[in-house]
């Protein structure tokens, strides 16, 4: 939802036997704002790494509304042993939920269950006043 920060996952395997240094990961798309680039450090050949790298969801600029699906690419540097830097993109997507998306779900919900309660309290009560009245008459024409 707008407006939350959340806490992303963001992990970086080294495939190679060659050594990975300064392995870096920052995250762009619509919709979302990054505090900075994650550092994943160096990365011996077959390790891997994770750190989580927080995000604050600010809506969408692109498209008539600030909510809806964002794509965004994330993208890694490295550098080899020599100080040659490389990069790596990936791509990743993710629902922008409107804040008042989980309220109107919830109120809605309620309603229907008051109603099934009172529905059945009511069923119960005039059952219970049916057998009563019922009994009340057979005693008078008796």
């Amino acid at each position: 939802m707008i407006s939350d920060t959340i806490e992303v996952s963001v992990q970086a395997i080294n495939l190679s036997r060659a050594k990975a240094c300064r392995v870096r990961a920052q995250l762009k798309a619509d919709g979302v704002s990054s505090s900075g680039t994650a550092f994943l450090g160096d990365l011996e050949g077959g390790a891997s790494q994770t750190v989580t790298l927080p995000l604050t969801i600010t809506g969408l600029t692109q498209g008539d509304f600030p909510y809806g699906l964002s794509e965004g690419e994330v993208t890694y540097f490295y550098e080899d042993e020599a100080g040659k830097e490389y990069q790596e993109k990936g791509s990743f997507s993710l629902m922008i939920k409107s804040p008042f998306s989980e309220q109107q779900g919830k109120k809605t919900e309620q309603p229907e269950q008051w109603w099934l309660i009172m529905g059945a309290i009511g069923l119960a009560l005039l059952a219970f006043g049916g057998g009563f009245a019922g009994g009340a008459f057979r005693k008078r024409k008796a």
